[in-house]
């Protein structure tokens, strides 16, 4: 218990400490990564449960109130249980399996506070997403993907983290546009970026 403490006090005077202030400025770089849960929505959850996301992400800095930049994302869930149910019903087999969305895109973020420590920010962008879905039974597997356009936007908020680092968290909504009904889904994320170059 004493630890757990311990820990929560370090990283609220990481999060907290008056001369810890890093301040955006134009021309650095933010280098960091993301992390968390893939939430389906609309028809991709009557297919797919909760999975997880990761991105590692650049973005360079335009000024105090925002930045433009690249991520490159992976993502993983299993189907869900209705579907694998109606599969077995369907054809009498115990057929599982999962998808796989890779995305690459680009992005822009945009601080509306800026000089504060705590930053909210609203994030938008697109790119390509590479949806893959594999279906396993008595340890063979079979895949089928596509890659198609997509679009995202959502909020976040960002905490400095001593001088040179920013923690925080995020959610995005992802569209991606294919032949019949949009996959859509939700990534929940803590986002921990570093300055590199900061000037």
């Amino acid at each position: 218990m004493r630890a757990r403490t311990g820990y929560v006090a370090i990283l609220v005077l990481l999060l907290w400490a008056p001369s810890a202030n890093a301040d955006l400025s134009k021309g650095q770089w933010l280098l960091g990564a993301t992390g968390g849960l893939l939430i389906p929505v609309a028809d991709f959850k009557d297919v797919g449960g909760t999975g997880f996301g990761l991105s590692a992400d650049a973005d360079y800095v335009l000024g105090p109130s925002g930045s433009i930049g690249a991520n490159v994302a992976y993502n993983r869930n299993g189907f869900s249980n209705d579907l694998k149910t109606a599969i077995q019903l369907a054809t009498g087999l115990p057929i599982d399996g999962h998808y796989t969305v890779m995305h690459y895109g680009a992005h822009g973020r945009f601080f509306l506070a800026p000089e504060s420590k705590t930053k909210p920010f609203i994030a938008v962008g697109g790119g390509l997403y590479n949806f893959k879905a594999t279906a396993t039974l008595y340890g063979a597997s079979g895949s089928n993907s596509e890659t198609k356009g997509g679009i995202n936007g959502g909020l976040g908020l960002l905490f400095d983290a001593g001088r040179n680092a920013h923690a925080g968290i995020q959610g995005t909504f992802h569209n991606i546009i294919v032949d019949g009904p949009d996959v859509q889904y939700i990534n929940a994320a803590a986002v921990l970026l570093f300055d590199v170059g900061r000037k």
